[in-house]
Protein backbone atom coordinates (compact mmCIF):
# COMPACT_ATOMS: atom_id res chain seq x y z
CA UNK A 1 0.00 0.00 0.00
CA UNK A 2 2.78 2.29 1.02
CA UNK A 3 4.41 1.51 -2.32
CA UNK A 4 1.54 2.01 -4.33
CA UNK A 5 1.17 5.52 -2.95
CA UNK A 6 4.68 6.38 -3.58
CA UNK A 7 4.13 5.33 -7.07
CA UNK A 8 0.92 7.79 -7.13
CA UNK A 9 2.34 10.45 -5.52
CA UNK A 10 5.59 10.45 -8.35
CA UNK A 11 2.77 10.33 -11.22
CA UNK A 12 1.02 13.27 -9.44
CA UNK A 13 4.49 15.33 -9.28
CA UNK A 14 5.30 14.02 -13.09
CA UNK A 15 2.04 15.92 -14.21
CA UNK A 16 2.98 18.22 -16.95
CA UNK A 17 2.94 22.01 -15.93
CA UNK A 18 -0.96 23.38 -14.87
CA UNK A 19 -2.84 25.61 -17.02
CA UNK A 20 -0.87 28.90 -17.22
CA UNK A 21 -2.54 32.80 -16.68
CA UNK A 22 -3.13 35.20 -18.76
CA UNK A 23 -0.51 38.20 -18.08
CA UNK A 24 -3.27 40.53 -16.67
CA UNK A 25 -4.72 38.08 -14.47
CA UNK A 26 -1.20 37.33 -13.31
CA UNK A 27 -0.47 40.77 -12.61
CA UNK A 28 -3.11 41.05 -10.66
CA UNK A 29 -2.15 37.86 -8.42
CA UNK A 30 1.00 39.98 -8.32
CA UNK A 31 -0.99 42.71 -6.87
CA UNK A 32 -2.97 40.40 -4.33
CA UNK A 33 0.05 38.23 -2.89
CA UNK A 34 1.55 41.69 -2.00
CA UNK A 35 -0.84 42.52 -0.36
CA UNK A 36 -1.80 45.95 -1.96
CA UNK A 37 -4.40 47.91 -1.31
CA UNK A 38 -8.22 47.28 -2.35
CA UNK A 39 -7.70 50.69 -4.48
CA UNK A 40 -4.76 49.38 -5.89
CA UNK A 41 -5.56 46.31 -6.97
CA UNK A 42 -9.25 47.57 -7.93
CA UNK A 43 -7.11 49.77 -10.29
CA UNK A 44 -5.32 46.89 -12.00
CA UNK A 45 -8.31 45.06 -12.62
CA UNK A 46 -9.91 47.97 -14.29
CA UNK A 47 -6.87 47.43 -16.69
CA UNK A 48 -8.25 44.16 -18.01
CA UNK A 49 -12.04 44.73 -19.23
CA UNK A 50 -12.88 40.99 -19.48
CA UNK A 51 -11.42 40.21 -15.68
CA UNK A 52 -13.18 43.86 -14.75
CA UNK A 53 -16.88 42.57 -16.36
CA UNK A 54 -16.30 38.71 -14.56
CA UNK A 55 -15.86 40.35 -11.58
CA UNK A 56 -18.55 42.83 -11.33
CA UNK A 57 -20.64 39.65 -13.11
CA UNK A 58 -19.74 37.37 -9.92
CA UNK A 59 -20.28 40.39 -7.01
CA UNK A 60 -23.74 40.69 -8.68
CA UNK A 61 -24.69 37.31 -8.66
CA UNK A 62 -27.46 35.39 -6.87
CA UNK A 63 -25.31 33.64 -4.20
CA UNK A 64 -23.90 36.74 -3.06
CA UNK A 65 -27.45 37.34 -2.13
CA UNK A 66 -26.78 41.49 -2.07
CA UNK A 67 -29.52 43.78 -3.03
CA UNK A 68 -28.89 46.18 -5.46
CA UNK A 69 -26.65 46.73 -8.72
CA UNK A 70 -22.76 47.06 -7.94
CA UNK A 71 -21.63 48.69 -10.37
CA UNK A 72 -18.50 49.97 -9.30
CA UNK A 73 -15.30 47.74 -9.25
CA UNK A 74 -13.60 49.30 -6.00
CA UNK A 75 -17.11 48.43 -4.61
CA UNK A 76 -16.99 45.14 -5.56
CA UNK A 77 -13.83 44.70 -4.55
CA UNK A 78 -14.24 46.09 -0.76
CA UNK A 79 -17.09 43.80 -0.65
CA UNK A 80 -15.06 40.59 -2.51
CA UNK A 81 -11.91 41.20 -0.11
CA UNK A 82 -8.82 39.71 -0.90
CA UNK A 83 -8.90 35.65 -0.53
CA UNK A 84 -12.44 35.67 -2.29
CA UNK A 85 -11.31 38.03 -4.73
CA UNK A 86 -7.91 36.40 -5.78
CA UNK A 87 -10.06 33.09 -6.29
CA UNK A 88 -12.87 34.20 -8.08
CA UNK A 89 -10.52 36.61 -10.35
CA UNK A 90 -8.90 32.82 -11.36
CA UNK A 91 -10.90 30.87 -11.49
CA UNK A 92 -13.62 32.68 -13.24
CA UNK A 93 -10.77 32.76 -15.90
CA UNK A 94 -10.81 28.76 -16.34
CA UNK A 95 -14.18 28.49 -16.12
CA UNK A 96 -15.11 30.56 -18.52
CA UNK A 97 -12.55 29.47 -21.26
CA UNK A 98 -13.78 27.71 -23.93
CA UNK A 99 -15.51 24.89 -21.99
CA UNK A 100 -16.24 22.60 -25.34
CA UNK A 101 -14.38 19.63 -23.62
CA UNK A 102 -16.92 19.82 -20.89
CA UNK A 103 -20.01 22.04 -21.39
CA UNK A 104 -22.17 23.24 -18.78
CA UNK A 105 -19.19 23.25 -15.90
CA UNK A 106 -19.61 27.44 -15.18
CA UNK A 107 -23.63 26.44 -15.15
CA UNK A 108 -23.28 23.84 -12.56
CA UNK A 109 -20.50 25.62 -10.80
CA UNK A 110 -22.35 28.73 -9.97
CA UNK A 111 -25.42 26.25 -8.94
CA UNK A 112 -23.49 25.04 -6.37
CA UNK A 113 -21.98 28.41 -5.14
CA UNK A 114 -25.66 29.64 -4.96
CA UNK A 115 -26.87 26.68 -3.32
CA UNK A 116 -23.97 26.93 -0.70
CA UNK A 117 -24.43 30.52 -0.08
CA UNK A 118 -28.18 30.20 0.65
CA UNK A 119 -28.15 27.10 2.98
CA UNK A 120 -24.88 28.53 4.84
CA UNK A 121 -27.01 31.74 5.68
CA UNK A 122 -29.96 29.80 6.69
CA UNK A 123 -27.43 27.47 8.99
CA UNK A 124 -25.75 30.58 10.20
CA UNK A 125 -22.33 29.81 8.61
CA UNK A 126 -20.31 32.71 9.60
CA UNK A 127 -17.89 32.97 5.91
CA UNK A 128 -20.45 31.83 4.02
CA UNK A 129 -19.24 34.05 1.24
CA UNK A 130 -15.84 32.74 1.16
CA UNK A 131 -17.48 28.79 1.21
CA UNK A 132 -19.40 30.19 -2.10
CA UNK A 133 -16.71 31.39 -3.35
CA UNK A 134 -14.67 28.15 -2.90
CA UNK A 135 -17.76 26.18 -4.11
CA UNK A 136 -17.29 28.05 -7.42
CA UNK A 137 -13.99 26.54 -7.45
CA UNK A 138 -14.90 23.57 -6.26
CA UNK A 139 -14.84 21.38 -10.10
CA UNK A 140 -11.68 23.63 -11.32
CA UNK A 141 -9.60 20.11 -11.33
CA UNK A 142 -11.73 18.85 -14.03
CA UNK A 143 -10.49 21.75 -16.21
CA UNK A 144 -7.18 21.36 -15.03
CA UNK A 145 -6.99 17.84 -16.12
CA UNK A 146 -8.75 18.54 -19.27
CA UNK A 147 -5.58 21.23 -19.78
CA UNK A 148 -2.94 18.30 -18.56
CA UNK A 149 -4.42 16.02 -21.04
CA UNK A 150 -6.91 17.14 -23.65
CA UNK A 151 -7.41 13.52 -26.06
CA UNK A 152 -7.01 11.64 -23.14
CA UNK A 153 -9.94 14.01 -21.44
CA UNK A 154 -11.96 13.76 -24.14
CA UNK A 155 -12.01 10.18 -24.52
CA UNK A 156 -12.81 10.01 -20.66
CA UNK A 157 -15.87 11.80 -21.18
CA UNK A 158 -17.08 10.17 -24.21
CA UNK A 159 -16.23 6.71 -21.74
CA UNK A 160 -18.59 8.15 -19.45
CA UNK A 161 -21.11 8.41 -21.90
CA UNK A 162 -21.00 5.40 -22.85
CA UNK A 163 -21.20 3.77 -19.63
CA UNK A 164 -23.70 5.79 -18.00
CA UNK A 165 -23.37 3.41 -14.59
CA UNK A 166 -20.46 5.37 -13.80
CA UNK A 167 -19.49 8.71 -12.27
CA UNK A 168 -16.60 11.04 -12.96
CA UNK A 169 -15.08 10.42 -9.82
CA UNK A 170 -15.22 6.34 -9.94
CA UNK A 171 -12.51 6.15 -12.85
CA UNK A 172 -10.77 9.38 -13.27
CA UNK A 173 -7.88 7.56 -11.84
CA UNK A 174 -8.13 4.67 -14.34
CA UNK A 175 -7.66 6.93 -17.12
CA UNK A 176 -5.47 10.08 -15.47
CA UNK A 177 -2.22 10.25 -12.92
CA UNK A 178 -4.33 12.20 -10.35
CA UNK A 179 -7.96 12.68 -9.89
CA UNK A 180 -9.50 15.93 -10.03
CA UNK A 181 -9.31 16.82 -6.11
CA UNK A 182 -5.89 15.60 -6.28
CA UNK A 183 -5.12 18.01 -9.40
CA UNK A 184 -7.14 20.71 -7.79
CA UNK A 185 -5.62 20.64 -4.85
CA UNK A 186 -1.75 20.89 -6.80
CA UNK A 187 -2.71 23.91 -8.17
CA UNK A 188 -4.31 26.04 -5.12
CA UNK A 189 -1.12 25.25 -3.46
CA UNK A 190 0.91 26.94 -6.44
CA UNK A 191 -0.92 29.85 -5.81
CA UNK A 192 -0.87 29.75 -2.07
CA UNK A 193 -5.04 29.73 -1.64
CA UNK A 194 -6.41 30.29 1.29
CA UNK A 195 -6.69 26.83 3.22
CA UNK A 196 -10.37 27.11 3.27
CA UNK A 197 -10.44 26.93 -0.62
CA UNK A 198 -7.99 24.25 -0.97
CA UNK A 199 -9.71 21.38 1.54
CA UNK A 200 -12.69 22.36 -0.67
CA UNK A 201 -11.31 21.60 -3.51
CA UNK A 202 -9.46 18.42 -2.38
CA UNK A 203 -12.41 17.00 -0.24
CA UNK A 204 -15.60 17.82 -1.45
CA UNK A 205 -16.62 14.39 -2.22
CA UNK A 206 -14.43 13.23 0.97
CA UNK A 207 -15.12 15.73 3.63
CA UNK A 208 -14.67 13.30 6.64
CA UNK A 209 -11.45 14.09 5.49
CA UNK A 210 -10.95 17.89 5.92
CA UNK A 211 -8.60 18.92 8.80
CA UNK A 212 -9.72 22.36 9.36
CA UNK A 213 -12.84 23.24 7.30
CA UNK A 214 -15.19 20.24 8.50
CA UNK A 215 -18.48 22.39 8.34
CA UNK A 216 -17.28 24.34 5.01
CA UNK A 217 -16.27 21.39 3.16
CA UNK A 218 -19.50 19.42 4.02
CA UNK A 219 -21.92 22.30 3.19
CA UNK A 220 -20.52 22.37 -0.63
CA UNK A 221 -20.79 18.35 -0.60
CA UNK A 222 -24.18 18.64 -0.04
CA UNK A 223 -24.90 21.27 -2.02
CA UNK A 224 -22.89 19.51 -5.03
CA UNK A 225 -25.19 16.48 -4.59
CA UNK A 226 -28.37 18.55 -4.82
CA UNK A 227 -27.37 20.23 -7.82
CA UNK A 228 -26.67 17.01 -9.70
CA UNK A 229 -29.95 15.87 -8.36
CA UNK A 230 -31.67 19.02 -9.71
CA UNK A 231 -29.47 18.90 -13.02
CA UNK A 232 -28.41 22.00 -13.16
CA UNK A 233 -25.55 21.85 -15.31
CA UNK A 234 -22.83 19.87 -15.84
CA UNK A 235 -20.03 18.39 -13.92
CA UNK A 236 -18.94 15.60 -16.57
CA UNK A 237 -21.55 12.95 -15.88
CA UNK A 238 -25.09 12.76 -14.86
CA UNK A 239 -25.13 10.22 -12.11
CA UNK A 240 -26.15 11.56 -8.14
CA UNK A 241 -23.46 11.72 -5.50
CA UNK A 242 -24.96 10.17 -2.38
CA UNK A 243 -24.59 12.72 0.81
CA UNK A 244 -22.23 11.48 3.05
CA UNK A 245 -23.65 11.02 6.21
CA UNK A 246 -20.56 12.68 8.10
CA UNK A 247 -21.00 15.54 6.00
CA UNK A 248 -24.96 15.62 7.47
CA UNK A 249 -23.01 15.39 11.48
CA UNK A 250 -20.83 18.10 10.59
CA UNK A 251 -23.50 20.39 9.72
CA UNK A 252 -26.12 18.85 12.57
CA UNK A 253 -28.19 17.56 9.90
CA UNK A 254 -30.42 14.46 9.23
CA UNK A 255 -32.00 13.71 6.37
CA UNK A 256 -35.40 15.40 7.71
CA UNK A 257 -33.86 18.33 8.31
CA UNK A 258 -31.63 17.89 5.37
CA UNK A 259 -35.03 17.85 3.27
CA UNK A 260 -36.63 21.10 4.97
CA UNK A 261 -33.46 23.30 4.34
CA UNK A 262 -33.29 22.05 0.47
CA UNK A 263 -36.97 23.08 0.23
CA UNK A 264 -36.04 26.49 2.04
CA UNK A 265 -33.04 27.21 -0.34
CA UNK A 266 -33.65 25.07 -3.85
CA UNK A 267 -35.48 28.70 -4.90
CA UNK A 268 -31.97 30.04 -6.21
CA UNK A 269 -31.94 26.41 -8.37
CA UNK A 270 -35.52 27.93 -10.69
Amino acid sequence: MIKLRNVFKRQIEGLRELPTLPDSVEKIIEKIEKEASLTSIAEIIEEDQVVSARVLKLVNSAFYGRGGKISSLHHAVSILGINILKGLVMGSYFLSIDDSGIEGLWAHASAVASLANEMGRHLCIKNVEEVAAAALLHDIGKLILREVEPECFVNFLHHLEEDDSRNFRDCEEEWFPAGHEDAALMWVKRYNFPVLIQEVVAFHHRPSVASVYKKEVSLVHVADAVVKLYGKGFSGDYSANPVNKVALKHLDLNEATLYDLVLKSAHVLL
